[in-house]
């Protein structure tokens, strides 16, 4: 398991590395097409709702929020409009190192880090004023929810992994069709073999909302 004490150090150097390498970037790089776009068309405006603003892909909701509320506190700098992409890589990595406790190899369970923690393309968006980097880091808390969930049918592991996927979506609703995937996910594990519930399926969902002593 990767729970010793060698790999927790190993595991925070790296992550520590890596996001003085976001931060850094996030401070230096100017602003981006797309940034700039959404700066001007929602940020500045705080007209970033949805049906109260241009209609637009690149209006990417929490992102625009976490923005408009970095430039009003702290005026027009870089890290005022990327502190929330910035900081979703912390969640990130905490995800990505729980996850790692799902691999018993330790060299694949470091490769999927590695691959994590340090792919360009996708270091990029946790230096951007987008959506991209903080919707992936939610993903990974709904995919690591939802593990929890089928392994242990928890109900705070069914919440995080609902929460999480409902946060990314926020960010960028490209992910909406994965709503489908894991909803049959969550559903299928807390469907088959109830002894009793032969009243039907909503008493089945009644009782495992309402019985906090009721586990799928």
């Amino acid at each position: 398991m990767a729970n010793t004490r060698a790999e927790r150090w190993w595991f925070a150097g790296l992550s520590l590395l890596v996001f003085f390498h976001v931060l850094v970037r996030a401070a230096t790089v100017p602003l981006v097409h797309d940034e700039a776009t959404s700066f001007i068309a929602y940020a500045q405006t705080g007209h970033f709702l949805p049906f109260a603003s241009m209609w637009d892909a690149n209006n990417h909701y929490l992102n625009s929020l976490l923005g408009f509320f970095g430039y009003k506190l702290f005026g027009l700098h870089l890290i005022a409009l990327r502190w929330g992409s910035v900081l979703s890589y912390v969640l990130f990595a905490w995800c990505a190192w729980q996850m790692g406790a799902y691999v018993q190899h330790r060299m694949v369970r470091w490769c999927m880090w590695l691959a994590l923690l340090t792919c360009p393309f996708l270091l990029d968006f946790f230096s951007l004023f987008r959506g991209y980097g903080p919707a992936m880091a939610f993903l990974l808390l709904a995919l690591h929810g939802t593990f929890r969930f089928m392994h242990e049918g928890r109900r705070g592991h069914l919440l995080t992994a609902l929460g999480g996927a409902l946060v990314a979506n926020g960010f960028l609703l490209a992910l909406l069709p994965l709503w489908a995937v894991l909803l049959a996910l969550l559903f299928g594990r807390c469907w088959p073999d109830r002894r009793d519930c032969s009243s039907g399926p909503c008493s089945a969902w009644f009782r495992y909302w309402v019985l906090p002593d009721w586990r799928c």
